[in-house]
């Protein structure tokens, strides 16, 4: 799985590098901003972006917006600064398909990513025998 990790911050990055490192499978690009980040996007065609809300010039409200006019389907998270609800709301609103605050635990970032992915993959069939 490809993630691009979208965040101003170097520190932020290699947190975030280090506890996705510890999922199976992922490759994890990084983008210092977001005028950076859609550029990167376009190349490396993610499965999944993180993106932190607040960051210079492009926003996370603007990058997932401009995002969303290339790309609908891949899912986007969220990197908030607080659980306010109208945060939130206006992420989800913008594209994001799931939201998290800092800061925030390996766990639960890894929880994340996971609840996010499985929300997209088709459900299981399972037939009795």
């Amino acid at each position: 799985m490809k993630i691009l990790l979208v965040d101003d911050s170097k520190t932020m990055r290699e947190i975030i590098r280090s506890v996705l490192a510890q999922i199976d499978d992922v490759e994890v690009c990084e983008a210092v901003g977001g005028h950076e980040g859609l550029a990167l996007a376009a190349s490396v065609e993610p499965d999944l972006v993180l993106v932190d809300q607040l960051m210079p010039e492009v926003d996370g409200l603007q990058f997932i917006r401009a995002f969303r006019e290339r790309d609908t389907r891949t899912p986007i998270i969220l990197l908030g600064c607080s659980n306010d609800r109208r945060q939130v709301v206006e992420a989800i609103r913008a594209g994001a398909n799931n939201f998290l605050a800092k800061p925030f635990t390996p766990d639960l970032l890894g929880q994340r990513v996971r609840e996010t992915m499985e929300a997209l993959s088709p459900p299981t069939i399972r037939v009795a025998s």
